[in-house]
C-alpha cells in the first residue's frame, strides 16, 4: 500500500518539472483513492495520507536542500533534520485531507462522491496556502499548464479550478476501473468537451479591441547566469556591475524602450551607495527607461528592502516597489535560534508596505503601465488582482540561483503562464539562472537564452476583468462549502 501512495505522489509531481507530462496527474491520485477506500482504521488513513503529502512536498521542493545546505551555515545533520521537519509539516495537510475525506464520504467501497473528492482536495490545498503562504509550491493545478485547453480555464477560476478538474478526472477514472460502467467514461468525455468549449470562448474574447489594440512596445530583457555563491561577494561588485551595464547598453542599441534586469542584479544599495551608483551611470547610456533591481534601505538604516526602481534616461527615479510577499530566506523566523546553531548574525529583508504601479512614455504621447511581481510573488495571486485591469503587463524579475538545478525554475515559468491567462496580460520575465522570456495573454510564450529585445502588444487599460479577477477563488469557497455540507450530513444523519 505504501508503494501505491508513493507512486501517487510521484505521478502528481512529475509534471511540475516537465509540463508535457500533464496527463500523469489525471491518473496520479487513483492509487491513493484505492488505498483510502480499503482502509478502515483512521490512524492508518492519516499515516498513508501523510506519506502522500510528504512525497508531494519532496517532489515539489527537493531543491530547498541547496539554499539551506549551501548558505544557512547549519551543520549537515541539522540541514537534514530541518528538511525532514519542513516536508513533514507540509505533508501533514494531505494526511488531514485523507482523514476528512474518509470520514465524510458516504456509501459502499465503490460509491464515492466525486464532488466531495474534488471539493475536499481543493479545500485542503487552499488551507495550506492560507495558513502557510510562505510555501507556495506544488499546487496540483500547476501540473496542467502544459495542456493548453485546461490552462485557458484559469481565466475562470485560477489554479484551484484546475486542481478541482484534475481530482474530478481522477475520481472518474477510479470509478471506471472499480465499477466498469460506461457512464463514467462518458462523463470524462463531457469534462474534456466542456473544457474545450469554455477555453474556446475565452480565447475568442482575446480578439476584441480591448486586447488587440495594435500598440506594441520593445522591451529589453537582461538574463544572467551568476552563481549565487559569487553574486554577493564584495570583491565581485564591480565585475557584475560592468556586466549589467554592458548588457543594458546593448539592449538599447537593439531598440529597447524599456530594459528590465533581474532581481537584485546590482548588489549594492543603488540610492545610497554613491560610489557604485556613479560607476554604473558612467558605464551606461540610457536611451529609454530602465527597471533596476537592488536591495536598498529607506529611512531606517537597519531595514533593507528587496526593491526595483524605474529610472528615466536622466537616471532620475520615477518609481520604486518593495517586495511584499516574502519567503523564508528573505525573512528569518526565529533568528536567534539560527544564530545559536550557526554562529552567524542573521538579518531579514523588510516587507514592503504597498503596491507600486509604474507608468512610462514609450513613444510620443503614448504611455504604458505595468505591475512588478518580484521573484516568488509570481507563484500566487496578488492582493490587487482586480485592479490590474487598469495596467497593461506584468514584469517578474527574479534570482533563482539560490535553488540550484531543480523544478523550481519550471514552476516559476509555468506560474508566469498562469498569471498571464488569469489576467489576460502579457508577462515579461527577467532572471538570474531562470527561464526567461515573455508570455502572451493566451499562454503562448517565447523563451530566451540570452539578453534580448522582445516585442509585446499592449492590452487596453480599463478593460473588462476576467471572471477570476472579478470573483477570485470562488471555486475554493464552493469546495469548502461542499466539504462542510458533506461533513454535516455525515454527522447529523
Amino acid at each position: 500500500m505504501i508503494l501505491f501512495i508513493i507512486l501517487s505522489g510521484i505521478l502528481l509531481t512529475l509534471p511540475l518539472g516537465n509540463p508535457g507530462l500533464y496527463w500523469l496527474a489525471w491518473l496520479g491520485l487513483v492509487p491513493t483513492i484505492m488505498v483510502i477506500k480499503k482502509l478502515k482504521d483512521y490512524k492508518r488513513v492519516l499515516v498513508y495520507g501523510w506519506i502522500l503529502g510528504i512525497t508531494i512536498a519532496v517532489g515539489a521542493s527537493y531543491w530547498l536542500y541547496h539554499p539551506i545546505n549551501d548558505f544557512s551555515g547549519l551543520p549537515y545533520p541539522l540541514v537534514i533534520i530541518f528538511l525532514v521537519i519542513l516536508f513533514a509539516l507540509a505533508g501533514l495537510n494531505m494526511g488531514l485531507w485523507s482523514v476528512a475525506y474518509k470520514f465524510i464520504e458516504r456509501g459502499s467501497k465503490k460509491k464515492a462522491s466525486l464532488l466531495l473528492l474534488a471539493g475536499s482536495w481543493v479545500a485542503f490545498e487552499y488551507l495550506i496556502n492560507f495558513i502557510f503562504p510562505y510555501y507556495p509550491f506544488g499546487n496540483l493545478g500547476l501540473t496542467q499548464t502544459g495542456f493548453d485547453r485546461f490552462l485557458q480555464l484559469s481565466e475562470y477560476g485560477g489554479v484551484f479550478l484546475l486542481s478541482f478538474i484534475v481530482v474530478l478526472i481522477n475520481g472518474l477514472i477510479y470509478k471506471l476501473i472499480s465499477v466498469r460502467r460506461l457512464r463514467y467514461f462518458l462523463l470524462i468525455i463531457v469534462i474534456f468537451v466542456t473544457a474545450g468549449y469554455f477555453s474556446g470562448q475565452a480565447l475568442d474574447r482575446l480578439d476584441s479591441s480591448q486586447y488587440q489594440t495594435g500598440e506594441r512596445i520593445d522591451i529589453g530583457i537582461i538574463t544572467t547566469e551568476i552563481p549565487q555563491e559569487e553574486k554577493w561577494q564584495g570583491q565581485n561588485i564591480e565585475q557584475f556591475t560592468e556586466l549589467i551595464a554592458e548588457e543594458t547598453n546593448q539592449l538599447y542599441e537593439n531598440g529597447a524602450g524599456l530594459v528590465i534586469m533581474p532581481e537584485t542584479a546590482l548588489t549594492f544599495d543603488y540610492p545610497r551607495n554613491g560610489y557604485y551608483r556613479d560607476m554604473f551611470q558612467d558605464l551606461t547610456e540610457l536611451n529609454g527607461f530602465l527597471l533596476l533591481g537592488s536591495q536598498a534601505i529607506r529611512d531606517e538604516p537597519t531595514e533593507s528592502y528587496n526593491s526595483v526602481f524605474l529610472l528615466d534616461n536622466e537616471y532620475d527615479i520615477q518609481g520604486r516597489y518593495d517586495k511584499i510577499d516574502l519567503i523564508p530566506g528573505e525573512f528569518i523566523p526565529l533568528a536567534g535560534v539560527a544564530e545559536f546553531f550557526t554562529g552567524q548574525l542573521w538579518g531579514s529583508i523588510t516587507r514592503g508596505e504597498e503596491v507600486e504601479y509604474f507608468n512610462f512614455e514609450y513613444a510620443e504621447e503614448a504611455e504604458a503601465s505595468f505591475r512588478v511581481l518580484i521573484c516568488s510573488e509570481i507563484l500566487h495571486r496578488s492582493i490587487d488582482y482586480a485592479d490590474l485591469v487598469n495596467y497593461q503587463f506584468i514584469v517578474n524579475p527574479s534570482n533563482e540561483a539560490w535553488f540550484g538545478d531543480g523544478n523550481l525554475q519550471t514552476q516559476m515559468w509555468q506560474s508566469a503562464r498562469l498569471r498571464a491567462v488569469e489576467t489576460r496580460m502579457p508577462v515579461v520575465k527577467a532572471g538570474n539562472k531562470a527561464i526567461d522570456g515573455y508570455v502572451l495573454p493566451d499562454g503562448r510564450y517565447q523563451e530566451i537564452v540570452e539578453s534580448s529585445v522582445v516585442e509585446i502588444e499592449l492590452p487596453a487599460p480599463g478593460r473588462e476583468p476576467t471572471v477570476y479577477q472579478e470573483y477570485g477563488d470562488l471555486i475554493v469557497y464552493l469546495s469548502i462549502l461542499i466539504t462542510l455540507l458533506g461533513g454535516a450530513f455525515k454527522y447529523f444523519l
